[in-house]
């Protein structure tokens, strides 16, 4: 009976161990910039997440997708008209999903 109680322990334990959340972290290399000016993003303080989504919009207050590439953790994106963005990344890692926001002010 003690045997089994043991791997039952830790088959639980590997099964938590894999499914950890994925912690959703970026950087800005600037939160204010000038029209057409580069904006870069860095997610490499994200955590246990493999895919990765950046949100960000070309009008003020707008969501849309800033790049086709849902994979990197690194980009950079520009905006054409003045105003206060929202830039979002979403992480997954399979199943689960995690979320963040920071806002960018366009001279």
């Amino acid at each position: 009976m003690k045997r089994k109680l043991i791997l039952m322990g830790a088959i639980i334990a590997l099964s938590v161990s894999c499914s950890k959340e994925p912690t959703a972290c970026f950087d800005l290399d600037k939160t204010t910039a000038g029209v057409n000016e580069i904006i870069s993003v860095d997610a490499s303080c994200s955590q246990n997440a493999d895919s990765y989504m950046w949100l960000g919009g070309d009008e003020p207050d707008s969501v849309v997708t800033i790049t086709g590439n849902a994979s990197s953790a690194n980009e950079g994106y520009s905006y054409s008209q003045p105003g206060t963005y929202t830039i979002k990344l979403l992480v997954t890692n399979g199943k689960k999903s995690a979320e963040t926001t920071k806002s960018v002010t366009i001279n």
